[in-house]
């Protein structure tokens, strides 16, 4: 048997009856397809064109535009952030230099003043060496004074001790003051 008829004979005997192919796979209705796919496309893309095509290109338009405008905003920012560093360490700088030179001269008040204290002192000093000086010599002068009666007294005890005499008051008085200067 040949090929064709053992197909059918297959399909009898399952039950299914030869149909013809699909119309669309038919080679004799193949232009007219080609002919009404060529017109229903170009039809979309004229639908599409005028319609959907340009609202996405405004979309897209759009976003571009935005997009642009976003990123000349951040180096706007950007050159502003720049020049507010700028600012803050030219700023700094001169805050810097500004305390040290508020510290030079802070530094050469507090050594003035304390010159000027040092002087003070040392005139206070100065002075009060001077009083107690004074009051030494005032108080030696005063010992001596009141020392002289003692040592002429113990003079004249010693002299009639080695001697056995009593020596002469003038005499002793002129040794003690002798002795003392």
């Amino acid at each position: 048997m040949d090929g064709m008829s053992e197909h059918t004979a297959t399909h009898a005997s399952v039950g299914i009856e030869h149909k013809e192919p699909s119309p669309q796979l038919n080679p004799e209705s193949f232009a007219s397809q080609l002919f009404w796919l060529t017109l229903t496309f170009a039809a979309l893309y004229l639908l599409i064109s005028r319609s959907a095509l340009p609202k996405i290109q405004s979309v897209v338009e759009t976003r571009r535009q935005r997009l642009q405008a976003d990123l000349e905003a951040a180096e706007a920012l950007s050159r502003q952030a720049q020049e507010a560093q700028t600012s803050y360490e030219t700023t700094l700088a001169e805050s810097r230099l500004r305390a040290n030179a508020l510290i030079v001269e802070a530094q050469a008040a507090h050594d003035q003043m304390a010159k000027q204290e040092h002087a003070a002192l040392d005139q206070t000093l100065a002075k009060k060496l001077a009083e107690a000086d004074k009051s030494l010599r005032e108080q030696c002068t005063r010992i001596e004074r009141d020392m002289a009666p003692i040592a002429e007294e113990a003079a004249t005890l010693i002299v009639e001790k080695l001697l056995g005499v009593s020596p002469d008051g003038a005499r002793v008085k002129k040794a003690v003051k002798a002795a003392s200067s």
